[in-house]
């Protein structure tokens, strides 16, 4: 170009061309890292939450170890536990009930109705089983006239260990299949061993 003038103002056009072409480039770079930076955010933030997770995992898991050591240290063997439970022999109290005939039999025919009559619920001492609490007697009715009052611990009837729900459904069961006063009941009253002996009068 012999023209100076067309020769600068060509100059001009490409280095703007130029600076374009590189303030493009940076823009899309930056557009890119911010993009990679995004996801870095977002990665880190699942982890966080994925460590929480495991955090809450791992603190739920040591309290169940922890429970259940406490557990295992309080557990009694079985022999050692009945070997606590009082006996008629062992009660300081003894007490007999003399019930019209047939009563026994009519307790055990009629389940429903005698489980309205009173409730029956497992009753713990130290964390061990220890007999069955009743409560919520109704008056006048059969169970009333055993002689049981609210707040007594059954231990034992007609031989059989009450220690939960199965024991006592067990020695009902025994009861049922021979309804034959007289019948043994072993209570705690007020925390006194007593001995009620449920009779029946002749027909």
């Amino acid at each position: 170009m012999n023209n100076p003038w067309m020769w600068r103002a060509a100059s001009a056009a490409a280095c703007a061309a130029l600076l374009v072409g590189c303030s493009t480039g940076a823009s899309e770079q930056k557009k890119k890292i911010d993009a990679l930076e995004q996801q870095v955010d977002i990665l880190q933030a699942q982890e966080d939450r994925l460590q929480a997770s495991l955090d809450k995992a791992n603190k739920t898991l040591k309290e169940l170890q922890e429970e259940r050591r406490a557990i295992e240290a309080r557990r009694v063997p079985e022999g050692a536990r009945r070997a606590e439970l009082p006996t008629c022999q062992d009660a300081t109290t003894s007490l007999r009930q003399s019930l019209p005939a047939g009563t026994l039999r009519a307790l055990v025919d009629n389940v429903e109705e005698t489980s309205m009559q009173a409730r029956l619920v497992p009753h713990f001492r130290g964390g061990q089983p220890e007999g069955m609490k009743v409560f919520g007697i109704k008056p006048n009715t059969v169970v009333a006239g055993l002689g049981l009052q609210n707040g007594d611990v059954v231990i034992r009837v007609a031989g059989h260990t009450l220690n939960g729900t199965q024991q006592a459904i067990g020695a009902f069961k025994a009861i049922q299949n021979n309804p034959v006063a007289p019948i043994k009941i072993v209570l705690l009253r007020d925390g006194e061993a007593i001995c009620l002996e449920l009779d029946e009068q002749a027909p």
